[in-house]
């Protein structure tokens, strides 16, 4: 069944990606068409970056079935890791109605596995975006502490209920937490995305006490 799925993974990163470049081609040349049509490519757009975000947890289902990565480690900066889920994280945010914000932001670089690291950040990004009510903001910020680069992903949404708080990033566990606004499913089965993805990076997930909201914490050794 891993083989398969791994199969199914590799055969749908050609198509995705042929779509998702005509489609900001389409976007490129859209400006002198009527306001609606830009907006169905927008959603399109919008509708193939997350099939690609799905595809990967496919990807990383398989893997984790067979026992088979072929991710390899180095030193990578950490605002350049932020840099590179943004831009998909910016119009996913828009498109839910809600706010994205930098909040301080350390430089400094990790030592991480990739693309790893950066999927496992995605990952909550958009968890938090799901999650995130209507009209409201998620922070994201970056710290370094403790010989560690501390990504901080935080939102004014529902609290990771501690019951929830290892099983969530598990596979079997989504099955338990869909359906529940305490558990935080977010689309692709994101959280085990998340969670599956910093432990092949080299990386932790910690579920953080914040003033107001759920905060999560995505923490890699410091690249010394």
């Amino acid at each position: 069944m891993g083989e398969v799925l791994g199969t199914i993974a590799h055969d749908l990163r050609n198509p995705l990606a042929a779509l998702l470049s005509n489609v900001g081609y389409l976007g490129m040349v859209s400006r002198d068409l009527p306001e609606d049509i830009r907006e169905t490519i927008v959603d399109i757009e919008l509708s193939v970056e997350a099939l690609g975000r799905m595809t990967l947890a496919v990807a990383l289902l398989g893997a984790e079935l067979t026992g088979v990565d072929t991710a390899r480690g180095g030193v990578h900066s950490a605002e350049k890791l932020l840099d590179l889920v943004w831009p998909q994280a910016e119009r996913a945010a828009q498109s839910h109605g809600v706010g994205l914000r930098r909040g301080p932001s350390a430089k400094g670089s990790c030592a991480a596995t990739e693309p790893h690291a950066q999927t496992a950040l995605s990952a909550l990004v958009h968890n938090a975006i799901a999650c995130c009510p209507t009209g409201q903001f998620v922070t994201v910020s970056l710290e370094a502490r403790d010989g560690t680069m501390v990504f901080s992903v935080e939102d004014p949404g529902p609290v990771l209920a501690p019951e929830f708080r290892e099983s969530a990033f598990t596979m079997a566990g989504q099955t338990t937490t869909k359906g529940r606004l305490d558990g935080r499913y977010s689309r692709g089965l994101g959280l085990y995305v998340a969670g599956r993805s910093a432990s092949l990076a080299g990386g932790t997930i910690s579920v953080v006490e914040a003033p107001s909201g759920n905060r999560f914490e995505l923490s890699f050794p410091v690249s010394r």
